[in-house]
Formats: structure tokens, C-alpha cells, sequence
């Protein structure tokens, strides 16, 4: 016997007992074009241990209001399957597996107690939640509308909580939409572009990893599930890897989380420009770049440490917006309440112009770090292009 459960002997099934838990058995078929589970008002929808629920071709199954609904696993495969999950139904599976070409909405409560593998689209809606184990999304959107519904153990409510890793692969993306929340038992690794525009919470002492792509805070926030330094996580920025934006490492209240810039990665704050609060230390590796965006005397990127700056590598420059600094002009562009240790090792423009013309300094009392511009500095590098061209139409 298959241990494929077909929704067309679900359906008669469906027809006898309405208001009662359903044991079915596997019975070896498979979903066609078209299948679709009607309301179950008032009983319950059970799958044996063994048996598998999966949907094939151009399938769609809805699972209604006060269906309940207990799989094993449940594989959502085929071309254009979408699959939802609706408000007030209790979903319980084992296993949940989401291929490349298929979508899972999710608008009700859903547990997985195993792993979740998604390839296609999984959207979780404002009326929705997850929770489950380990997560990992390989390719297309984990999108997460939800602000609560969703817990693990006493960690509270999320519109998505995991007991494990949350993986986001380099061909994937992650969306926290504004006033969603997600709560990590374990780390966070993000290969793939992710935007923040709610709160992801981390269970003390773990980590954010963010490599190879883009981490923007949309006004939003990356913090720890326990408020002190003790529990602070770290946020690490790794090679190849930016954090740009607006918003949070760590709520306000506490040192609850480590800004640590590694590798080649780099700051990119801002939307052109910004400013990123970070709620405990910042550390910048001696190959690190932070791009600092100008677009006035009083409108740069801002970066402002509750604990201590730990600043190198590289600083660059850029004017924005037709900005030209006046002559010995100041921007200071990160402030640090525990003190500044160290400095970038080059300061540079990012134009022919003004390459040569930028300084950074540190200062203390109050700890700051600040960028300035010298417009009387000549730009040796034009110098010697002007005077090889010169060279070359005499030759």
C-alpha cells in the first residue's frame, strides 16, 4: 500500500462524519487537477502516523474554518499550487516541504514539530502564524506579515517561532514586514537579501549571520530575547555581506546586541541617508569598509553605539544629492556612549575630486568619530595623470 493520501477519499469520508475525528488510513492515490477540501464545521481532520499528504499537478486545498487538520508530512509539489492555510484552523504536521514552483499562504495557526525545507513562495499573513524547528528556505520569498499567534516554549508570541536554525539561502529572500515579529530559539543565517521592517527576535547568546547579500533594517529591529549584556547576541556582517537601512541592532533599554562588521563586508546605512542605533558594541575588521553617505552639512549616515566603538579598515566618502563641503566642514557621523578604540586605517572621497580631501579623527568627551573635509588638499592622483598625458603627447 502507497502512503499517498488522496483529497478525493478525504472528501467521501468527509460526507459521513462531519462533526467527529476522522482516523484515515493511507490509501494510495494522488491528487489531481482541480482537488479541493471543502469545511469541516466543528470536527477535526486526522492523518495516521506513516501516511503523507501531497499535492501534485494544478492542485488546491483549502482547509476551512474550524478544520482542524493533523498530517505527517505534507509536501506542497507540482506547478502552481497554492495552498492556504485559513484563519482560525489548527494545523499540525510533522514534516513540511514547500518545492520551488508551489506557494503555502498561511492565514491560520500552523505547527510543523519536524523540519520545514521551502523552495517556493511561503507567506505568512497578518491573521497567520508558524512555529516549528529547524527552517530553511532555499530559494523564492519567506515573507512574514504576522505580529503574534506563534510561540516556543516562554519565549512569547511571534508571528513565526522556530526551536531551531532559521537558514535563508544565497538564492532566497527573507521579508519581515512592518509590525511582524520572528523569534529564533538558535541562529539566524542569511545568505539571501532580507528586509526588516518589524523585530527579529534572537534567543540570548546567539547569533545573526548575514553573508553574501544585502541585510536592510526598514525601520526595523534585530535584538535579543533577554534585555541585559549578558544575553546580548551579534549581528555579524560577514564578506560580501551589508547592512543598509534605517533601524535597530538591539532594543532601547539594555546593551542587547553586538554590531560586528567582518571580512569584506561593509555599512551602507541608510536610504541615501540614515541612521542605525545599536544597542551595545561595534567592531569593523582591518578589511571592512564603512560607506559614509553625504548629502549635506547636517544630513549624512549616522551610526550611534550604546557601548564602544571599535572602528578600522576603510572609510569612503560619498557626496550625495550635489553636496560640495565647505572647507574644513565636520560631520560627525557615529557617536559612542562607552568610548572610541582605534581608527580607520585609510579615509578616502570616492571621485578624482575630492579622493585625497577626507580625514576622520576620533574624539572624546563626548566619544565621537568625525569626517573632514579639506577642499585646499591637492589630489596628487589627478597630478600625475595630468602630467602623464603630458608625457605622452611630447613623446
Amino acid at each position: 500500500m502507497s502512503n499517498k493520501v488522496t483529497l478525493l477519499a478525504i472528501l467521501a469520508l468527509l460526507s459521513l462524519c462531519s462533526a467527529q475525528l476522522l482516523p484515515i488510513d493511507p490509501t494510495g492515490c494522488t491528487t489531481g487537477t482541480g482537488c479541493s477540501l471543502s469545511s469541516l464545521v466543528g470536527g477535526a481532520l486526522n492523518i495516521l502516523l506513516g501516511s503523507v499528504i501531497s499535492l501534485d499537478g494544478q492542485s488546491n486545498l483549502r482547509i476551512n474554518v474550524d478544520a482542524n487538520a493533523n498530517f505527517d508530512d505534507f509536501i506542497v509539489s507540482g506547478t502552481n499550487n497554492v495552498v492556504t492555510v485559513a484563519s482560525g484552523v489548527a494545523l499540525t504536521l510533522k514534516n513540511l516541504t514547500v518545492s520551488t514552483t508551489s506557494s503555502l499562504v498561511i492565514n491560520g495557526n500552523t505547527v510543523v514539530n519536524g523540519a520545514t525545507t521551502a523552495a517556493g513562495i511561503v507567506t505568512v499573513s497578518t491573521t497567520g502564524s508558524l512555529s516549528g524547528q529547524a527552517y530553511t528556505q532555499t530559494s523564492n520569498n519567506l515573507t512574514v506579515q504576522s505580529s503574534s499567534g506563534a510561540s516556543v516554549g516562554t519565549s512569547g508570541s511571534y508571528g513565526a517561532a522556530f526551536t531551531s536554525n532559521l537558514t535563508i539561502g544565497s538564492q532566497a529572500a527573507f521579508t519581515v514586514s512592518p509590525s511582524a515579529t520572528v523569534y529564533t530559539a538558535a541562529s539566524v543565517t542569511s545568505s539571501g537579501v532580507t528586509t526588516v521592517g518589524g523585530v527579529i527576535t534572537v534567543a540570548a547568546g546567539q547569533a545573526y549571520n548575514q553573508a553574501n547579500a544585502n541585510l536592510q533594517l526598514a525601520q526595523g529591529t534585530i535584538t535579543s530575547a533577554t534585555a541585559s549584556a549578558a544575553g546580548a547576541i551579534t549581528v555579524n556582517i560577514q564578506s560580501g555581506a551589508s547592512l543598509s537601512g534605517t533601524g535597530n541592532i538591539g532594543a532601547s533599554g539594555s546593551n542587547s546586541a553586538n554590531l560586528v562588521v567582518s571580512g569584506t563586508g561593509s555599512l551602507n546605512l541608510g536610504n541615501s541617508p540614515g541612521t542605525v542605533f545599536v544597542n551595545g558594541d561595534w567592531r569593523q575588521s582591518a578589511t571592512s569598509t564603512f560607506n559614509l553617505e553625504l548629502a549635506s552639512s547636517t544630513d549624512f549616515d549616522k551610526l550611534i553605539v550604546a557601548g564602544q566603538a571599535y572602528p578600522n579598515g576603510f572609510l569612503k566618502c560619498i557626496l550625495i544629492s550635489g553636496y560640495t563641503p565647505n572647507n574644513n566642514a565636520r560631520h560627525t557621523f557615529v557617536t559612542a556612549n562607552g568610548g572610541v578604540s582605534g581608527g580607520f586605517t585609510a579615509t578616502t572621497g570616492t571621485t578624482a575630486s575630492d579622493l585625497t580631501k577626507w580625514t576622520s579623527q576620533t574624539t572624546n568627551s563626548p566619544a565621537t568619530i568625525i569626517a573632514t573635509y579639506n577642499s585646499a588638499v591637492s589630489v596628487a592622483v589627478s597630478g600625475l595623470l595630468v602630467v602623464a598625458c603630458l608625457l605622452a603627447t611630447l613623446l
